[in-house]
């Protein structure tokens, strides 16, 4: 806790002590403080003081809680008590000079205010320093930061540069590449029109070929047809030609049968004549009748054989 302590000086000793802080001597008006390491200041310089920082300004000691571990000191000068007994001893042999007393106290009030109103000043100023080389200190960081974001961005730039240069080569590349591909799909299309063309042809042909062959196959059918027809009526043709060579072979019986009756009924009839007439009449009669008369031929085996040979040609055929 905070402890007051008071101070007797005598007229002869006149203070010379002075702040740190603010660099103004203390006066019997002061309000000082001292810190446990001994060193004393103004208090209100120690409070503003120890809003930066939480140490001693003389020894920079660190303190636990500075509010608390203060110690306030007050001043009081001998002349002062001198002062009051002369007031009080001479006061009827001068009278104006309690008047002028006052008028010195008031005119020393107004001194301390103004030196207090001067220590303030000091202190903002020594504050305003203070802000001021901190916004140095920021400053520089920043001029730091921004040289280096500087030379970040030169570098970045110049990585950027190269990048497009890089870019830039491989979109010439890329477009020697697809000028190259346009004329390959250019000739590609040439050769695949080419191609359907000639395709288109084949299918025209085979189109062609196909109705051929329909054609023909119709064709062939016909003439399967006409073929089949021929086949029946070859075999109609041939069962007629079989039963031709029937009738034929039964007249041909018939016709032997005959021809042997005829030649039967001559020899009786030559007989006949023989019989009946003379030898030499007889023998001219007969030559005179039998030249005249046709001797018909006598079909034998052999002719026989030879139509049924003819019979089975025509049933091959």
């Amino acid at each position: 806790m905070a402890e007051c302590m008071t101070m007797s000086l005598s007229a002869t000793a006149k203070p010379s002590a002075s702040c740190l802080i603010c660099t103004s001597n203390f006066d019997e008006f002061s309000d000082m403080a001292a810190l446990p390491c001994g060193h004393v200041f103004h208090s209100h310089c120690a409070g503003e003081w120890f809003k930066q920082s939480q140490t001693c300004p003389q020894c920079r000691r660190r303190l636990r809680n500075p509010q608390k571990d203060q110690l306030k000191i007050y001043l009081s000068f001998g002349d002062q008590e001198n002062s009051s007994e002369d007031r009080t001893g001479d006061g009827a042999e001068l009278p104006g000079l309690a008047e002028l007393r006052a008028k010195l106290a008031e005119v020393t009030k107004e001194q301390e205010l103004a030196k207090q109103q001067v220590r303030r000043s000091k202190q903002r100023d020594l504050m305003m320093k203070r802000d001021l080389s901190q916004k140095k200190r920021q400053l520089d960081e920043y001029t730091t930061q921004l040289r280096s974001c500087q030379e970040s961005l030169a570098q970045q730039e110049s990585e950027n540069c190269q990048l497009m240069q890089l870019l830039a080569q491989e979109y010439e590349q890329m477009s020697d590449e697809a000028r190259k591909l346009r004329a390959q799909l250019d000739e590609e299309g040439l050769v695949r029109k080419r191609l359907e063309g000639r395709l288109h042809q084949l299918e025209a042909r085979n189109a062609d070929q196909k109705r051929n062959n329909a054609r023909m196959l119709d064709q062939l059918q016909d003439s399967q047809q006409e073929v089949i027809e021929l086949m029946d009526s070859l075999e109609i043709e041939k069962s007629r030609n079989m039963d031709l060579a029937d009738k034929i072979l039964a007249v041909e019986a018939e016709s032997f049968q005959l021809s042997k009756r005829l030649n039967s009924f001559h020899l009786a009839t030559r007989h006949l004549l023989l019989s009946e007439a003379g030898a030499n009449s007889c023998k001219k009669t007969e030559e005179s009748s039998f030249g005249s008369l046709p001797i018909l031929p006598i079909v034998g085996e052999a002719e026989i054989r030879t139509s049924d040979h003819s019979i089975d040609g025509v049933n091959a055929l």
